[in-house]
């Protein structure tokens, strides 16, 4: 029986429970974990983040935009300011629909768009994002139900291309 406790207290502590999830810059997504004696992110990162996936997190909002909340939280946690960085989301693919109007979300999907929110969130703190003009007429989506937060790019290959000649790292979503 003592093996089975010994067991279970240290299954459960490899877990990470007691850890709450932080939300130092945008609220309520992206949650980030603090962790004591780390080595922190430099100042002036420059990326362009291509986001693809139309996964869904469990709140029902799409995982890789959740994962760029993360990005700008774990820079808070890091006490970098949003202000020292450049941060650029180029949607394209299935996550094209996180782009569209509650309107045309309701229109095609029969429901409000989920990532309205995060989308405004993640402009707010200077985010600049991009979807794929391409994606967006290929999947048949009108350009009238573009999401006011959202710029329309040429396509997602020629502004991947133009950032990284500008210096910007490029992370995959």
């Amino acid at each position: 029986m003592r093996t089975v406790i010994l067991f279970l207290l240290l299954f459960y502590s490899t877990l990470g429970f007691g850890q709450e999830l932080e939300y130092p810059v945008i609220k309520g997504f992206g949650g980030v974990v603090r962790v004591p004696n780390t080595i922190n992110p430099a100042h002036g990162a420059k990326v362009i983040i291509d986001v693809t996936s139309a996964d869904v997190t469990d709140a029902g909002v799409n995982k890789s935009l959740d994962r760029v909340a993360r990005l700008i939280n774990l820079y808070g946690l890091a006490e970098v300011q949003v202000s020292d960085l450049e941060i650029v989301v180029i949607i394209h693919g299935g996550a094209t629909r996180s782009v569209i109007t509650h309107e045309g979300y309701q229109e095609k999907y029969g429901t409000a768009n989920p990532d309205i929110a995060l989308i405004k969130a993640l402009k707010d703190q200077g985010v600049e994002v991009l979807v794929c003009s391409q994606a967006l007429i290929k999947r048949g989506f009108k350009t009238e139900w573009l999401n006011p937060d959202v710029r329309l790019a040429l396509s997602a290959i020629t502004t991947l291309v133009d950032y990284q000649q500008k210096g910007f790292s490029t992370l995959i979503y």
